[in-house]
């Protein structure tokens, strides 16, 4: 089954749309196949794969419920549904437990074999996001290593405790942290503080990097343009680090699954 991972956070600036673009890539140069789905109206993740769209396709697609409108991008394996500012319209077109639900049944309806599908979500607590959180397996949270940042992780976990109701199997893959400066003291000092929040969940540090900055205006993720970079190797160790936290949280799951199958056939 596909995993389905919502990149979020209520503030914004914290590198969002570049973890959800690089991590996604960094994936299919592994060899996975990956669905980017741009929740954001801004595009910018869209934008990041040199595609500038109006948005009307993915709104008429959450408006009819039926499958994503998908495109492929130069990156073989990794295809995206890319948004415009048409997908503010949202907020106002869908309401209530209907409208949260609404990416989840889209998803549903989409056809594609993909490994991972990562939802880059705007930097709001809205419909979208709420639908995001709805429609996903993990959640995975980039924050700014900086004082502010903490701010935001703090009003994105009430969020997921609120959500959690409505989508029990939802689990906090970690938070990563990003735009650091790991030579400053305040970095250190970030890190120890969301160790504390989430211990055990702080994947590595992506640095800032002017490969990220760069890497939007030529349409190509920064992992590809740059592959020598500090965001590339950064990038790579996030990756390395989202698999073998999805690898290790699936094995009580398959422990539990051989138990049962073990004790059937004594029972037989």
């Amino acid at each position: 089954m596909r995993d389905v991972i919502a990149v979020a956070n209520h503030k914004g600036g914290v590198g969002k749309t570049a973890s959800a673009v690089n991590l996604a890539a960094t994936l299919v140069l592994d060899g996975k196949r990956v669905l980017l789905v741009d929740l954001d109206p801004q595009g910018s993740a869209s934008l990041s794969f040199g595609i500038t769209d109006t948005g009307h396709a993915l709104l008429s697609a959450m408006e009819h419920t039926t499958g994503l409108p998908i495109q492929t991008t130069t990156m073989e394996g990794l295809d995206l549904v890319v948004a415009g500012a048409e997908l503010a319209e949202a907020r106002y077109r869908f309401s209530g437990e209907i409208g949260a639900e609404i990416l989840r049944r889209c998803l549903q309806r989409t056809d594609g074999d993909w490994d991972f599908i990562f939802l880059d979500c705007p930097p709001s607590d809205e419909l979208l996001t709420t639908g995001a959180l709805r429609a996903s397996h993990w959640l995975l949270i980039p924050v700014e290593a900086h004082f502010l940042g903490l701010r935001g992780l703090d009003q994105m976990l009430d969020t997921v405790a609120t959500q959690a109701r409505h989508n029990p199997g939802l689990s906090i893959l970690g938070v990563l942290p990003c735009r650091a400066h790991p030579r400053r003291r305040i970095h250190s000092e970030v890190l120890e503080q969301l160790e504390v929040i989430l211990p055990g969940r702080i994947g590595p540090t992506i640095r800032e990097n002017v490969a990220l900055a760069e890497a939007p205006a030529r349409g190509i993720p920064a992992v590809v343009a740059a592959r020598r970079s500090n965001a590339a190797l950064d990038y790579r160790a996030a990756a390395d680090w989202l698999m073998q936290r999805i690898r290790d949280a699936a094995q009580p799951k398959l422990v539990r699954e051989a138990s049962v199958s073990s004790a059937h056939k004594q029972a037989l």
